[in-house]
C-alpha cells in the first residue's frame, strides 16, 4: 500500500492541479506544458509537425533488419485505411473543356475525345491528397485533373479543406488499390497476403522467443542477486537507496521486483515502511524508462510527450511527497492506516 498511496497522493495533487490551470489558461496545466516543450524541442517541431520522425534512433538500428524481411509502402496503407473517395454528379460544367452530361449519360461520347468527363467529381480530404503525393508525386501532378474551369455548378464543388479531382476515383483504384503494399525484403515474393502473413508470424515467433530469453536470462543473472542487492539498499541513506530502487528496475524492467522483494520484509515486521518507500519511489522512476523506449521508437511528438507526462508525474509526485520528513509521513501514515 506504500506504493498504492504514494500514486493516489500524487493523483489527488497534480490532477486538480492540471484541471483548474487548463481552465485558467485553456489548454494545459504544468505538466502538459512542460511535457510538449521538451517533445516540442526532440522533434523539433510544433505539435504534429514531426520533421524528424524518419530520424529515430530505435529506428536507426532495427530499420536494416526487418528491411531484409519486408518493406511496405506505409501511404498505400493510409490510403486504403481512409476509404476511396465518393462520387459526386454535378449540375452544370463548362461545355468547352467537358463533354456534354447528356451525351456521357446516353453513351454517344467518343473515347477518343479530347475534352474531359466531367459528369462526376471527387472531394477528397488533405490526408488523402498527401497519401496520393507520396505514392507517387509525379502522377499526381501529371494524371489528377483538378475540378476547378470544368465544374461550374456547384459553385463551391468541395468545402475549403478539401480538394477538388474529376478523376480521383480512377487515380485512387489505378495508384492505391491495385498496387503492391509490400515492396522489399524476401517476403515481396509472396504477395501483399502471403508475405504480410509470413512476417506476421515470423515476428510472433521472435517476439515470444525474444522475452523468453530474456525473462529466463534477467531470472539466472539478476533476481537473486537484485533481491541481495535491494535488501542491501534498505540500510543506505534513503536517497541511495531511491537510486538503486531506479537502476535495478532500468535493469530488470519491472518495478515488481523491487516491491516483491521489500513486502514480505515489511510483512513480518523486518523492515518499516520508511526505508521501503524510497526503494519504492525509486523504482517508480525506473519503469518509466520502457514507456520512453517505446517512445523513442516511434519518434512522434504525442508519444514522446505522452511518456514524458509518465515521467513527470512521478518526479512531480516524489518532490513533493518525499523530500520534506513531514510530508513523508503522509503516505506512510496512510499505508500504516490501511495495512
Amino acid at each position: 500500500t506504500v506504493h498504492d498511496m504514494f500514486n493516489l497522493l500524487s493523483v489527488a495533487t497534480l490532477l486538480p492541479l492540471e484541471l483548474i490551470a487548463g481552465a485558467i489558461q485553456g489548454e494545459g496545466g504544468p505538466l502538459y506544458w512542460i511535457t510538449k516543450a521538451i517533445a516540442d524541442a526532440a522533434v523539433s517541431g510544433e505539435k504534429g509537425d514531426d520533421p524528424l520522425a524518419g530520424a529515430s534512433p530505435i529506428k536507426a538500428i532495427t530499420k536494416p533488419v526487418t528491411g531484409l524481411v519486408i518493406q511496405n509502402n506505409k501511404y498505400i496503407i493510409k490510403a486504403l485505411a481512409l476509404g476511396a473517395p465518393a462520387a459526386t454528379a454535378p449540375t452544370d460544367v463548362n461545355s468547352t473543356v467537358c463533354w456534354p452530361l447528356a451525351s456521357v449519360g446516353n453513351g454517344t461520347r467518343r473515347l477518343d475525345s479530347p475534352v474531359a468527363d466531367c459528369s462526376q467529381f471527387y472531394c477528397i480530404s488533405q490526408e488523402l491528397d498527401h497519401n496520393f503525393q507520396r505514392i507517387s508525386s509525379s502522377a499526381h501532378s501529371e494524371e489528377l485533373i483538378a475540378c476547378s474551369g470544368y465544374i461550374l455548378e456547384p459553385a463551391q464543388a468541395c468545402s475549403p479543406r478539401e480538394y477538388c479531382y474529376l478523376n480521383a476515383g480512377a487515380y485512387y483504384h489505378a495508384h492505391v488499390e491495385e498496387r503492391h503494399i509490400i515492396t522489399g525484403g524476401f517476403t515481396e515474393g509472396a504477395g501483399d497476403m502471403g508475405g504480410g502473413i509470413l512476417a506476421l508470424v515470423l515476428a510472433l515467433a521472435l517476439l515470444i522467443g525474444g522475452l523468453f530469453g530474456l525473462c529466463q536470462l534477467l531470472h539466472m543473472l539478476f533476481m537473486g542477486r537484485a533481491k541481495g542487492v535491494i535488501v542491501k539498499a534498505t540500510k543506505l541513506n534513503d536517497y541511495l537507496a531511491f537510486l538503486v530502487g531506479i537502476v535495478v528496475t532500468v535493469i530488470v524492467q519491472s518495478s515488481s521486483v523491487v516491491t516483491s522483494s521489500l513486502t514480505p520484509f515489511c510483512g513480518l515486521g523486518l523492515l518499516p515502511l520508511a526505508k521501503m518507500l524510497p526503494m519504492t519511489l525509486g523504482s517508480n522512476i525506473g519503469t518509466t524508462v520502457t514507456a520512453l523506449l517505446a517512445a523513442l521508437s516511434v519518434f512522434t511528438h504525442d508519444a514522446i510527450q505522452i511518456a514524458l507526462c509518465h515521467l513527470f508525474f512521478n518526479v512531480f509526485g516524489i518532490l513533493i511527497w518525499f523530500p520534506l520528513p513531514f510530508m513523508r509521513r503522509v503516505p506512510l501514515g496512510a499505508a500504516s492506516l490501511l495495512g
